[in-house]
């Protein structure tokens, strides 16, 4: 065999030693051609690299029984090429085996439609095929038929594909397999591998399936990058599957990323159970457990269990990007960080949020919003500047510019009552949690501003530094009544205007409301620290009324919704001015009743002055 015979076989074989030895080309000097082979003979041929200490050994080719073929070249039988370190043949680096080879000198390429072997002596590396062809000039190796490239994990453990679970260190015997229908190696600089045709990668964490797979080799031995196209399937142990058009893997010194993409038409998915994400692109950091998405991100996961019996009920996330957490075995959504056009759903209390911005811990079950929030269902909106929301334990709290709006009347089940009837208050600070089973508890603090609406008719307002809600617990998230309201601190309420023209006021330190949640009307409004209550007209014939005392006890219709009788007790002071009259008395307890007629009954020492006479020493008097 000629010197240019045994260089292109030498090309052909220490190309497929530096591709599988994840090592760019060595430079090859040129070497005096070896004895012409014997016909059934043995071929041997030693290469020698060029280094400053003089030539050594790197390669030793053999093959067997050369035979000329027609139209040039010639096939040898049981080819192997052995590459050596440091000029020892002993010291073996990686073998190459073929039964047969066919070289054709004149166009310098090499192939066979046989098997091909090429591995590392601990066989941490190994590649096989059916079909091999090589061409010096493109510097390509191209296998064909049934590829299958085996490393031991260890070696590829940089590369985020080859990643071991958590962040535990790769097994020593755990092996990866790439299997394709084709392969192509170019070593013209680091070298890029291409899969193609049922391409198929699969590690004891995950399996990946692609019709084309492009690995690109750093000059350190590591995985560089890695692009899988078009349609991929990542099927991951314990952790779902995902799909994309695209993934692509970067590895740097010190970071690993993979990239799923989609197209047109259909985005990147993962699923894991009822666990389901979606993007036009998902970057992910296996080493971080960081899955974000962008473009039109969609988030989909279960609620926490809610019992036994109850269906089913999903989250939804949609926003412009989204950066998961997950958990450190990669299985579950622990976290999440969405901002752009934010909107989440929950079909467990069929409501919604938007916002600029949500920060979600699954372990508390727990949402802040930021960026103008917004949470609202049927029955209730709620505002602030920032917004958490706590679903499971029903535990909503609005900071900043707080404002809610809530339904307090009309309840499930055809309960009498006004289906319109609003309550909108506005306040720095609105926290709303159970208190018990059977309540909840909506708190309002600071500049607390309520206004109570029928049909979109302003009924009663009230300010005040504190006001507690209480509600009644329903089947679905404020699905319920208010049955009391706690007033503290510089309270003032004021009803509107009746069909006379009439306005009712109160104003005190502590303010107590009970309400029927059947009927939706008032029962009792107690007055404390200092009470006044004030009524009056318009117009030249207007009466106005007003009492104070330390406590003053309202009673109010269980049909009409008006007032039946009033009780005004310590210190009772009453002035009536009217057209042409005034009326001023004092006592220790005042009681107002509307039937059979409307009448003010004055004890504890009354006293009495109207325009005409002055009254004293009464046990009681009658207005």
């Amino acid at each position: 065999m000629t010197t240019g015979n045994m260089l292109t076989t030498r090309k052909l074989w220490m190309a497929l030693a530096a591709c599988f030895a994840l090592a760019p080309a060595p430079a090859w000097a040129q070497t005096p051609a070896p004895p012409a082979a014997k016909t059934g003979g043995k071929v041997q041929y030693p290469h020698y690299k060029q280094t400053p200490d003089g030539r050594v050994l790197d390669a030793d080719f053999t093959g067997w029984n050369p035979v000329n073929l027609p139209g040039g070249g010639v096939q040898v039988s049981q080819f192997k090429m052995t590459a050596v370190r440091d000029g020892q043949l002993s010291n073996v680096t990686v073998t190459a085996e073929a039964p047969e080879c066919r070289i054709d000198y004149d166009r310098k390429i090499a192939g066979d439609p046989g098997p091909i072997q090429i591995f590392t002596p601990t066989t941490n590396l190994f590649v096989q095929g059916t079909g091999f062809f090589c061409a010096e000039s493109n510097q390509l190796l191209l296998l064909s038929n049934q590829v299958e490239t085996r490393v031991l994990k260890s070696m590829l453990q940089s590369s985020p594909l080859f990643a071991a679970r958590s962040n535990a260190p790769a097994g020593a015997s755990q092996i990866i397999k790439i299997l394709s229908q084709r392969g192509q190696f170019d070593f013209r600089s680091n070298l890029v591998v291409d899969y193609s045709g049922q391409v198929r990668v699969i590690d004891p964490q995950y399996q990946m399936d692609a019709p084309l797979l492009s690995i690109q080799f750093a000059s350190n031995q590591t995985v560089e990058t890695m692009f899988a196209r078009p349609g991929v399937t990542l099927t991951l142990v314990g952790k779902g599957v995902a799909t994309g058009a695209t993934a692509h893997y970067f590895a740097t010194n010190e970071n690993v990323l993979l990239e799923l993409a989609g197209d047109a038409d259909t985005p990147a998915r993962w699923h894991n159970g009822e666990q389901e994400a979606r993007a036009a692109k998902f970057p992910y950091a296996p080493t971080r457990h960081f899955l974000t998405g962008d473009d039109h991100v969609f988030v989909r996961w279960p609620n926490p269990p809610a019992g036994q019996s109850a269906a089913p009920a999903f989250r939804e996330l949609f926003a412009d990007h989204a950066a998961l957490q997950m958990t450190t075995n990669g299985a579950e959504v622990e976290g999440m960080t969405a901002g752009g056009n934010v909107l989440i759903t929950n079909q467990a209390d069929l409501s919604s949020a938007t916002a600029g911005k949500a920060v979600y811990d699954r372990s508390h079950d727990l949402f802040t919003l930021t960026e103008d929030p917004l949470w609202r269902n049927d029955r209730m909106e709620v505002r602030g500047d920032t917004l958490s929301m706590e679903s499971s334990n029903e535990v909503y709290h609005a900071q900043g510019h707080a404002r809610l709006q809530l339904r307090v009347s009309g309840a499930d089940g055809g309960q009498p009552g006004s289906t319109g009837q609003w309550l909108n208050v506005t306040a720095d600070d609105i926290l709303r949690q159970p208190v018990n089973p059977q309540t909840n508890l909506v708190t309002f603090r600071g500049h607390v501003q309520a206004r109570l609406l029928d049909g979109g008719a302003l009924q009663d307002t009230l300010t005040a530094d504190v006001l507690l809600v209480y509600q009644l617990a329903g089947s679905q998230a404020f699905s319920n009544q208010v049955v009391l309201v706690v007033a503290r601190g510089d309270v003032r309420a004021e009803r509107a205007p009746d069909a006379a023209g009439v306005t009712k006021t109160i104003a005190c330190g502590l303010l107590t409301a009970h309400r029927s949640p059947a009927t939706g009307f008032w029962q009792t409004i107690v007055a404390e620290e200092d009470a006044v209550l004030e009524s009056f007209g318009s117009g030249s014939a207007a009466v106005s009324n007003r009492v104070t005392a330390a406590t003053v006890t309202a009673h109010y219709s269980a049909v009409t919704n008006q007032l039946e009788n009033a009780v005004a007790e310590g210190a009772v002071a009453f002035a009536q001015t009217a057209p042409g009259k005034h009326i001023h008395a004092t006592g220790g307890r005042a009681v107002y009743a509307v039937a059979p007629v409307e009448q003010v009954e004055l004890t504890g020492h009354p006293w009495a002055q109207t325009d005409r006479q002055t009254v004293l020493d009464a046990a009681r008097l009658n207005y």
